[in-house]
Order: C-alpha cells, then sequence, then structure tokens
C-alpha cells in the first residue's frame, strides 16, 4: 500500500507511505504478491464455497497483476470474477487493490466500504479503505478505517505503520509515533517504520532521537531512498551538514529522478558553501520539478543576495 512528500522546515521530508505502487521504493508494507488473495484456502476468510468461474477469473487478475503489471486489465478480471459469483469476498478485496493501483481511488473506497457491509470482521477490506482514502487525501476517513482494521488485527505491522501515516498526515503525531512505537517493537526490522517513526520525531522537534531511528532504517535498508533523504534532513537539523550531504548525495544515487531528494541535494550543497554545484544542481531539479525549483532558487537567493534576475518565478 503507499508515499507522500511533506515539505517541513526548508528541507523536503519524505514520508513512505503504504505498498501497492509499481515503484518498490514505495512500498512501505507488503508486496504485491501478499496483498493479493486467491479466493479459496485463504487464512480467516470464510467464504462460502466460491464458483470455479468466480476462481478461474481472480487467479487471471493475479497473475496479469503479477507477471505483467496490467492492473486494468486485473480490474476486469476481477470484476468478472465477482459477475460469476457475488460471494466471492476476495475477488471484491482484489477489485479493490487494483483500482487503487490504477489510481481510481473513489471507485475502490465504493468498493471497500460495500465489502465491509457484507463482512464486517475482514480486517484487510478496512485497511484497503484506508489505504484509498488516504491516496484521495481524506485522512480522517483514513484514519478511522486503520482504526477499525487495527481493533480486529491488533499485531499487524502493516496496519499500525499505515495507521501511524495517517495520524502523522493529521498532525497528530503524539499517537502517530505510539503506532510506529508499537510497530517497530512487533517487527524490528522493518526499516519502513523505523523511517516515519523518525519522520514523525523530526516533526515533533526531536531531532536526535529521529536521527537515531533514521539511522536504524538505513542500516536495516541501505538502498530506501526515503530513509535516506529523512536522515539527510535530521542531520542537517542537528548541524551535522557534511555528514547530511554524503546521505543526500546516495538519495540521488538511488532515485536520480525523485525531486524532493534532488531539492535536498540542492541546499545541502549551500549548507556546505558549494555555490556553484547547488545552482548546477537547481537547474537539473528544473527538469523534474519546477516549483520545488523555483522554492531552492529563492532560497539561494536569499542567502547569497544574488541579482533577482536569478529567481525564475
Amino acid at each position: 500500500m503507499r508515499q507522500i512528500i511533506l515539505a517541513i522546515a526548508i528541507l523536503t521530508l519524505a514520508l513512505t507511505v503504504s505498498a501497492q505502487h509499481r515503484d518498490e521504493n514505495n512500498a512501505l508494507n507488503r508486496r504485491q504478491e501478499n496483498l493479493l488473495q486467491p479466493a479459496t484456502n485463504y487464512k480467516g476468510i470464510e467464504d462460502p464455497n466460491i464458483s470455479e468461474a468466480a476462481i478461474d477469473f481472480n487467479d487471471q487478475g493475479i497473475k496479469k497483476t503479477l507477471t505483467e503489471h496490467n492492473f486494468e486489465a486485473a480490474t476486469e478480471l476481477f470484476r468478472k470474477a465477482i459477475e460469476a459469483d457475488s460471494n466471492c469476498f476476495k475477488c471484491r478485496y482484489n477489485l479493490g487493490t487494483s483500482l487503487i493501483n490504477c489510481e481510481k481511488y473513489d471507485e475502490a473506497i465504493k468498493v471497500f466500504t460495500n465489502l465491509i457491509s457484507l463482512k464486517s470482521d475482514y480486517a484487510d477490506a478496512y485497511a484497503g479503505l484506508g489505504e484509498a482514502s488516504y491516496k484521495k487525501g481524506l485522512y480522517n476517513k483514513s484514519v478511522t478505517a486503520y482504526q477499525k482494521a487495527a481493533k480486529i488485527e491488533p499485531n499487524d505491522v502493516i496496519v499500525l505503520s499505515n495507521l501511524g501515516n495517517a495520524l502523522y498526515q493529521i498532525k497528530d503525531y503524539e499517537q502517530s509515533l505510539n503506532f510506529f512505537d508499537r510497530a517497530v517493537k512487533l517487527d524490528p526490522n522493518s526499516a519502513f517504520a523505523y523511517s516515519n517513526r523518525g519522520a514523525t520525531l523530526y516533526a515533533m522537534g526531536r531531532h536526535k532521537e529521529a536521527v537515531k531511528s533514521l539511522q536504524r532504517a538505513v542500516a536495516l535498508q541501505p538502498t530506501l531512498a526515503d530513509a535516506l533523504n529523512n536522515l539527510g534532513v535530521a542531520l542537517t537539523s542537528i548541524g551535522k551538514k557534511k555528514e547530511a550531504h554524503k546521505v543526500h548525495l546516495e538519495a540521488v544515487r538511488l532515485r536520480p529522478n525523485w525531486s524532493p531528494a534532488l531539492y535536498n541535494l540542492a541546499l545541502s550543497y549551500l549548507e556546505i558553501g558549494n555555490r556553484d554545484t547547488a545552482r548546477q544542481q537547481i537547474s537539473i531539479l528544473e527538469n523534474v520539478d519546477s516549483e520545488l525549483a523555483k522554492k531552492a532558487r529563492k532560497i539561494f537567493f536569499r542567502k547569497y543576495l544574488l541579482d533577482v534576475s536569478d529567481v525564475k518565478e
């Protein structure tokens, strides 16, 4: 399920949110293989006997997703599965997840809401509703959905982490941190949970603690660009500018076209006094995100009192 970019202070902090996206760096939680559910023999879901036609369409949809990443085709196959057997709850769940991947969030919300009305103790349906609502920007609705999922599955690290993400978005940092703490206690190897825990601590002004949590995330997964980006932001906030610069370089190496990382790298060049390279970096950023580039130029202008012509409006 999930990723959101947040502007915090001068630098840009990235919160890694929910899985289900095509970019592997976007995945906070479950990989797609674990998200999709076969129509039979899935733990905890007591469906009636599902028709062979529904099972076949559902399996085809899963195959389209896993082998071809063809979410549009998978969506139609899941629809056919439901038409073949309306009692296939897992087919409905898979339709909702596929719609999320197609960025059809309103429809996904309807699918999960309807599924919950049919099976009110289906934790994954609440989690799906939480994700679709999150992607739509309905953060309060997302919090409510994830809270219900967490009540059913209190030890689900994915649900706890995503609830922490949703609470972060409504600026309830204390509760957000509480759920990230629970998540890392249950799974001490979750780099994503440590990264988002660090982002939350940073938002609370607890920068040194944020650095430690983010360092833990990077130790667990050195290729997690989100954690590196966040670590660079946190290190800068405690005055470790050269160390932060090295971290931002690595984040850009891993994700060369990711605008938050490019933006933070440009500002880190400013922090270490490398004016010319900072300007070059802002020019690179311009090709990726003109708005962030304009913001970076304004910071550049204020720092060096450049001629106003250097700032593109």
